[in-house]
């Protein structure tokens, strides 16, 4: 059995529009398959190709550009590749970023990283709690999921006012994580500063959006699902419930929960060590 969130269908790729190209910022790992194919390109694109191509221990990848670009993003934020092959000549890694799949028992968990603001914008942009489909259309609610797999259902976010302690213990958890970038080091760092503001204005804009703040915790516990049962389900719970209200919390600064949610997709979410570190802090409080 597939499953897939209810918005997963609805994505598509904002190319040009994109204003945080999933093609800048990553090291860009190529297949072999494809290593091989763009090997064989003639022409001045194929020897661009070749010279943009390395291999290391790990496997073939694209050598960045300056400011860590890919050397086939266009200054319009179009990808070369696409233009002149098409997309089915793109690499594994590009032609499925930013969905993710996860096997548990016969099903298979489909999704899309909210690192990408398509996805961030798509998951907020609908009403009610956060629903998952099947390929024969029948819909689930989160806990039916984990019923599914044999766990118990999961504790449902509700947002509270937390305490100046509380607000500087999440900063703080959050500081023990690898950055990914020195922005995201200040950003934490400025949340540390003016917590109170940040925080008032978070509540002052956040506080009523309910569902809204449903869905984003449904989406966290959702992609870490892979992780029971070697965490618990309410350990899980824990984990998203304190990444939901960092977010919210890290709201107060951008003004825009999407964007939040986006940024903490990338600096969390595709780290597996970062993911530890959270897990790690949440069970032992």
């Amino acid at each position: 059995m597939i499953i897939y969130p209810d918005f997963y269908e609805q994505f598509q790729c904002k190319a040009g529009r994109c204003r945080h190209t999933c093609c800048k910022g990553w090291e860009i790992d190529v297949d072999e398959e494809t290593a091989q194919f763009y090997c064989h390109i003639e022409g001045r694109f194929g020897e661009g190709l070749k010279n943009a191509l390395a291999e290391d221990e790990d496997g073939w990848h694209f050598v960045l550009q300056e400011n860590d670009r890919c050397s086939f993003l266009r200054e319009d934020g179009l990808c070369s590749i696409i233009l002149e092959l098409g997309e089915d000549a793109l690499c594994d890694i590009c032609a499925l970023h930013p969905r993710f799949y996860e096997e548990i028992d016969d099903m298979v968990f489909c999704g899309l990283g909210a690192s990408c603001e398509c996805v961030s914008e798509l998951l907020l942009s609908a009403r009610g709690q956060l629903c998952f489909v099947d390929e024969s259309g029948e819909c689930y609610d989160l806990d039916a999921l984990l019923e599914m797999i044999g766990v118990p259902g999961c504790r449902p976010y509700r947002y509270n006012r937390l305490k100046q302690d509380e607000t500087k213990k999440l900063i703080a958890t959050f500081l023990q994580t690898e950055p990914i970038d020195d922005a995201w080091t200040k950003e934490l760092e400025r949340l540390k500063h003016d917590a109170h503001r940040y925080y008032e204005k978070s509540r002052e804009l956040f506080g009523d959006k309910h569902e809204m703040l449903q869905r984003i915790y449904q989406y966290i516990f959702y992609r870490q699902m892979e992780r029971i049962p070697a965490w618990e389900v309410d350990r899980i719970s824990d984990y998203a419930r304190m990444c939901t209200d960092f977010i919210v919390f890290h709201a107060g600064m951008t003004e825009d929960l999407a964007e939040s949610l986006r940024r903490f997709s990338e600096q969390i979410e595709y780290s597996t060590v970062n993911v530890d570190v959270l897990l790690e802090a949440v069970a032992s409080s």
